[in-house]
């Protein structure tokens, strides 16, 4: 019997030593930034989720024992508490202490911990801080809990500004700067001293004044001086409304505007609005138990909005998505639904952010007009997007037209999406090579990433042989995309009348939206057609670029498709829309038709591409600009032969 107590004893005691008793009791770690400075930060916990506490001016990790306190019996976090550099047990170096600076220093810590996502906790100065991280890297950020943090919220002035507006602008800068200017030079420590006394409200603890006192008078001068004249700097205040759900916490002893609530609303479209009366500065120490209960609600309401989000995002794939069940076979749906539960499993744990998560489901289909507004990139499904700006010096086609020689004349045509002025000068240039009588023609459409079909219509004129036919598009045919498609047809009599029909025929999954062959058909051949055509093509003519291509066939067999790589393969699925995911400012993009070659079994050419008819097996050229570089002058010497 005695045994078993003392074995019990002995694991009770064990189990005791190895929650620690503070923050203090933690083991330190540290990261070295910007080659030299090094971080000090401390952590606990292994869960999935993860929170990150930013300490305010003058202070360090230690505001945060009360938080440490209360979330550290849950086993699904990982608390993590930094130092800032100049402050704390972190470097002090002689630099530039602006909001990047530290925004870089915390990632350091986050990537030396392997952590992608996390959720930020923010007091005073760690506020911006915290608004910074968001802003240099959104996709790593779970939401923010803002407590009493400090904004310059310049006041905004029109276009031309009444004397009443000048004269509250030059008096707020005038208040920021003579602010920071108070942490210069041999009376700072004086200054802060004083400045510590106004953080306390009517019931602060003499404990927690005493902490502030022993702390914040202690901050090298260069260092205050540094941060409080780069915290001000305008470039950090432009108003961005952060995309997250937002717990602010603020105590009106800090000196709140009556307008508080409404400016913080504008900077956090999502947020819940806690207000306290008495409170000091302090709040995470001086009532823990608001900011503990502010921190849990982020925590589930973020989680509960991220799976919302992704659940809709799944819903527009799915049910709306025009490509789903060609992307998406009856072989590939166990992969794709057991992807989509990690996600689910991520996002319930608090591990991903829901748009990140709708956005690696687009990466996963690989369709380049499916997307999400958050990214669109993955480093578990990258898209195979060219690389040509990698392995050129310059990739960035301009519309060109002039006469290569007696014989040729060259025209290049880089956009679907080109506004009237580029419009009016592609029907011009058609028009230019008319009147130069060169029996060669040669149409460059390299990076011609699509737009409107309408605007190549000045190319196929020109290139027309004969009438041709091509595929027309169905939608797929549920509320949503009909809906879209009536928002479309506005003002149009016979497209509106379609969407009616596919009202009408609710049930059939898939309706025409146009005829099932369009027609392309001139009156005549012009008599200046050249005797011979060519189209330059690479891996980035898409959408609209590659229908370029689908017409030409059609009605000019003669012309020849000359390119190293096959185009990108983004035509099946179109006719995009753009959706708002809730809760997010982000959008997925969904393509609502396909074209009725592909319900007649006809191959893809989504992921595959356009084949060039002559396959040019060249180094790419040094430049693609406005200038005619080598692939042409090899075109044009082919075509002669």
């Amino acid at each position: 019997m005695k045994q078993i107590l003392l074995f019990i004893l002995t694991i009770t005691f064990a189990a005791c030593a190895s929650t620690p008793a503070d923050i203090t009791s933690l083991e330190s770690a540290y990261v070295t930034v910007n080659d030299s400075v090094n971080i000090h930060y401390k952590s606990y916990g292994e869960g999935p989720k993860t929170i990150l506490f930013i300490h305010g001016f003058g202070c360090d990790m230690n505001v945060w024992e009360e938080q440490f306190d209360a979330f550290k019996v849950d086993k699904d976090l990982r608390l993590v508490f930094v130092d800032l550099p100049g402050y704390g047990l972190s470097d002090k170096p002689h630099v530039d202490y602006t909001l990047s600076f530290f925004s870089s220093a915390v990632f350091a810590v986050l990537d030396e911990m392997k952590c992608n996502y996390t959720f930020l906790v923010g007091h005073s100065l760690g506020t911006p801080v915290c608004r910074q991280m968001i802003i240099d890297n959104p996709s790593r950020i779970a939401g923010l809990c803002d407590i009493d943090g400090v904004y310059c919220l310049y006041p905004k002035v029109s276009d031309e500004p009444t004397e009443e507006e000048q004269e509250k602008a030059a008096a707020y800068e005038q208040a920021v700067q003579g602010f920071a200017s108070s942490f210069d030079g041999k009376t700072c420590k004086e200054n802060i001293t004083g400045f510590v006394q106004s953080l306390t409200g009517p019931d602060t603890p003499s404990s927690i004044t005493d902490y502030a006192m022993s702390r914040m008078p202690e901050t090298p001068e260069y260092v205050a001086s540094s941060t409080m004249h780069n915290l001000i700097d305008r470039k950090w205040w432009n108003g961005f409304p952060i995309p997250y759900y937002t717990e602010v916490i603020c105590t009106k002893n800090s000196g709140l505007e009556t307008d508080n609530k409404e400016q913080m609303s504008a900077l956090y479209p999502s947020m819940e609005y806690t207000e306290l009366e008495t409170c000091g500065h302090f709040i995470q120490m001086e009532q823990p138990g608001v900011v503990n209960q502010c921190l849990q609600r982020l925590m589930e309401t973020s989680i509960k909005n991220s799976l919302e989000c992704y659940e809709f995002g799944i819903h527009e794939i799915e049910e709306n998505y025009a490509g789903f069940q060609w992307i998406v076979t009856d072989e590939k749906r166990p992969e794709y639904e057991k992807v989509k539960q990690e996600y689910i499993d991520s996002i319930s744990k608090g591990a991903m952010y829901g748009p990140y998560a709708v956005s690696e489901m687009c990466c996963y289909i690989q369709d380049f007009h499916l997307g999400c507004t958050f990214k669109m990139w993955s480093y578990r499904f990258p898209m195979k997007w060219p690389t040509y700006k990698e392995e050129m010096k310059e990739y960035d086609p301009q519309p060109v037209a002039q006469k290569l020689d007696d014989q040729t004349f060259f025209l290049r045509f880089p956009t679907c999406m080109g506004d009237d002025t580029y419009v009016k000068w592609s029907w011009d240039a058609v028009e230019e090579y008319r009147k130069s009588g060169c029996e060669n023609l040669i149409v460059d459409i390299r990076g011609n990433g699509g737009g409107a079909d309408w605007q190549y219509y000045p190319i196929l004129q020109i290139l027309y042989k004969q009438p041709g036919k091509t595929h027309g598009v169905m939608i797929k045919n549920t509320a949503e995309n009909r809906e879209q498609w009536r928002m479309w047809a506005e003002g149009d009599e016979r497209r509106m009348a379609l969407v009616d029909s596919a009202t009408v025929h609710a049930d059939d999954t898939w309706f025409p939206i146009t005829a099932e062959m369009e027609e392309h058909v001139q009156e005549k051949v012009d008599s200046r057609r050249p005797k011979k055509a060519a189209i330059m093509i690479d891996r980035w003519v898409a959408s609209s670029g590659e229908q370029l291509l689908i017409d030409v066939r059609s009605v000019a067999p003669d012309v020849k498709f000359y390119g190293r790589d096959n185009s990108l393969g983004c035509i099946d699925m179109s006719n995009v829309t753009e959706v708002q995911l809730p809760h997010v400012p982000n959008s997925i993009h969904i393509p609502t038709t396909v074209s009725m070659r592909l319900l007649k079994g006809e191959q893809l050419i989504d992921g595959i591409g356009i084949v060039p008819d002559v396959r040019m097996d060249l180094p790419l050229p040094e430049r693609l600009t406005d200038n005619i570089d080598d692939w042409v002058y090899w075109v044009a010497k082919d075509m002669k032969k």
